[in-house]
């Protein structure tokens, strides 16, 4: 994961100057596709919770039920672990950025 450098004397300012490396520089651009990507991600869980939570929990049973409740389980936590990658991957360098960010505008 690529992070900002830091360097206290660049141009004669006290204090730490942002210099985003490319990565943090494309993050902060929109990327229409990712947008959608991120779109899709979030209309798949809103309809998987709306099914999910159309299915009686008192009286779900059945081999099948239980089979295929477990490869749902499975499969969703698949998908939180691919999330967690990329909040990981995005949350990084933005949030550094945006703290920062009212430093460097009053320096």
């Amino acid at each position: 994961m690529a992070r900002a450098n830091f360097n206290a004397s660049a141009a004669g300012r006290a204090g730490p100057v942002l210099r985003p490396v490319q990565s943090d520089l494309c993050s902060l651009v929109p990327d229409p596709i990712a947008q959608a990507a991120w779109d899709r991600v979030a209309d798949a869980i809103e309809t998987s919770d709306s099914i999910l939570h159309g299915i009686a929990h008192l009286t779900v049973g059945g081999e099948q039920s239980r089979t295929e409740l477990g490869r749902a389980a499975a499969l969703i936590e698949q998908a939180q672990a691919l999330l967690k990658r990329v909040r990981a991957t995005e949350d990084g360098p933005f949030h550094e950025l945006l703290r920062l960010a009212p430093q460097q505008m009053q320096s």
